[in-house]
């Protein structure tokens, strides 16, 4: 076992009945997650990847085919041949690395308040957004969570520096999610959690449209919690990269799919312009020889005066029909609509980076 665990198991009894309605158990979840902290002599952006891999969990980061899931935790000696660890820690990769962080806070407080090592049973616990009421043991998790990412003392010394310094709410929020690397919904909750006033004015936070954290029932089975590309994460600082190397890769695709338009455009001009010339030649070429064809037969062919209107009425109407023809081969040909749908894709592409930048920005 962890010896920080094992220093906890030993330190406070009956974690597992602790309920943050009750004031005494209160104060016991913020002293375990204080513990922690002097154990890992935390001051400041908690390394929370660390702490997950020192109580033994393999992380990774997952795509859920589920995306309500915030991530998960699995306990059991059937993970070995998979994964090469009983302990695994799956968090969505698709949500900001603030809800990831926070996520893996929650997690842990789920292994320390609800998994009982002393049985070695097998152990599963998922979190996902709801709107559903919090049980006890998730409102217990997400409070250790919040005590172990935004520990009181330095949270409020962060709080009362920022509020001297004049900065307007927005600014505040944000500076200090990114001081402590969570998302702003957070902040705001541990604002409330530590009776903080918070007076939104025009200048108003963005709060993220991720719910409330609740738990799977106990009868879901690893099973059903489908996900894939998963990466494991060594670090704290491979976790929160990735984000950028998300954004780096979508910056990859991007100028991929701007380089084959270009080269697209190119081609197609090149292309254009030769059928330009080529149409040019032979419509011009047709046309003469019907003039000429015309000529000829007027000559050569004796005409009444009233078949004279009909017959010129006739090469007028074949002259016509004919002059259709190129504009038809020209739409096929130069079809103005490929341009287009190009031009929509690039700018959907480009509308959905600009809302998952702004996203990354809001949230981080």
């Amino acid at each position: 076992m962890c010896p920080i665990v094992d220093k906890i198991k030993k330190k406070f009894d009956e974690i597992t009945n602790y309920n943050i309605e009750i004031e005494e158990d209160k104060k016991k979840i913020e002293e375990i997650a204080n513990e922690i902290l002097e154990y890992y002599n935390q001051d400041g952006k908690v390394e929370i990847i660390k702490i997950a891999t020192d109580m033994g969990f393999q992380v990774f980061t997952s795509s859920f085919k589920d995306k309500l899931v915030s991530g998960f935790i699995s306990i059991s000696n059937e993970n070995i041949k998979k994964y090469k660890f009983a302990k695994i820690m799956k968090i969505n990769r698709d949500e900001n690395v603030g809800h990831r962080r926070f996520t893996v806070a929650h997690e842990i407080g789920h292994y320390l308040f609800d998994y009982n090592d002393k049985t070695g049973k097998k152990y599963l616990n998922a979190t996902y957004r709801t709107d559903d009421v919090f049980s006890i043991k998730e409102s217990r998790a997400c409070y250790f969570a919040a005590c172990l990412l935004l520990p009181r003392n330095l949270f409020l010394e962060k709080y009362n520096q920022y509020q001297k310094a004049g900065m307007s709410n927005f600014d505040l929020v944000e500076t200090m999610a990114n001081d402590f690397g969570v998302s702003t919904r957070a902040i705001v909750i541990r604002f409330d959690e530590l009776n903080i006033p918070y007076i939104e004015t025009e200048d108003k936070v963005e709060m993220d449209e991720n719910k409330q954290i609740a738990e799977f029932h106990d009868d879901v089975d690893i099973a059903d919690l489908d996900t894939y590309d998963d990466h494991p994460i060594s670090d704290d600082a491979s976790f929160e990269m990735d984000d950028v190397n998300k954004l780096i890769f979508r910056n990859q695709r991007y100028n991929e799919i701007l380089d084959i338009y270009t080269k697209h455009l190119d081609s197609t001009k090149q292309i254009q312009k030769k059928y330009r010339i080529r149409l040019f030649w032979i419509f011009s070429i047709i046309l003469l020889l019907i003039v000429i064809g015309t000529f000829v037969f007027l000559c050569t062919t004796e005409l009444t005066l009233t078949a004279l209107p009909a017959v010129l009425g006739a090469i007028g109407t074949l002259i016509g029909s004919i002059m259709v023809i190129p504009s038809k081969i020209t739409d096929f040909i130069f079809n103005p609509q490929e341009d287009e749908q190009m031009a929509k894709i690039i700018g959907d592409i480009q509308s959905y980076d600009k809302l998952i930048r702004e996203n990354k920005r809001q949230n981080h």
